[in-house]
């Protein structure tokens, strides 16, 4: 990243944080019932919302809360 300003720096940085972080996040993290990783996991889903205009997929407004599991189409 020699040359690189240091926004774009920030930048390279955020990406790779948020790539650790997704990462770790296990395909069956929509069921999962240990509520110290859910709100967690749900806290991170709502910064991606509120600071990117993310839009959350099915299986992940599980994970925020915002929908059951059983609401999750399966087809």
């Amino acid at each position: 990243m020699a040359g690189a300003s240091a926004e774009r720096r920030h930048i390279v940085n955020l990406a790779i944080a948020i790539g650790a972080h997704e990462a770790d996040m296990p395909k069956s993290a929509w069921r999962e019932t240990d509520r110290s990783y859910t709100a967690h996991r749900a806290s991170y889903l709502q910064m991606l919302v509120s600071v990117f205009g993310y839009t959350l997929s099915d299986v992940e407004e599980v994970i925020s809360g915002q929908a059951t599991a059983d609401q999750v189409p399966l087809d």
